[in-house]
């Protein structure tokens, strides 16, 4: 659970037998947070449908939308070790923080980049 709604996340450390450090997926790492066991709902298998951003994260990102270099919808180049690949700009998770999808890949590999990673194509 968070912010009144479910979203798939990961456990990235046990802080004790009932608090978790989780990663929203999806989301960029300024995310993270302890969590006690009883906002855990479960594992995830296959696809999942995620919520719409809680409103403090739309917040965060509609202001940096203000001021950022790119757009959704941007094409750019993107650093990944070592190489560039094409992508799109699907979301602005914060100050010149993107979401963005390579082109010719599934989801999984979709990531969280900073302005240093990308190129305009």
């Amino acid at each position: 659970m968070w912010e009144g709604n479910v979203y798939p996340a990961q456990i990235i450390e046990v802080v004790s037998p009932t608090k978790f450090k989780v990663h929203y997926q999806g989301y960029d790492d300024i995310w993270d947070e302890v969590v006690p066991r009883e906002r855990i709902r479960g594992l995830v298998e296959g696809n999942v449908v995620h919520p719409p951003p809680p409103p403090k994260v739309r917040s965060k990102g509609l202001q940096a939308s203000q001021t950022n270099v790119y757009k959704i919808g941007d094409r750019v180049r993107v650093e990944w070790h070592g190489q560039m690949y094409p992508a799109v700009v699907t979301g602005i998770v914060g100050q010149e923080r993107y979401r963005i999808h390579y082109d010719g890949y599934g989801p999984e590999w979709d990531e969280t980049v900073g302005l240093s990673r990308i190129q305009a194509k």
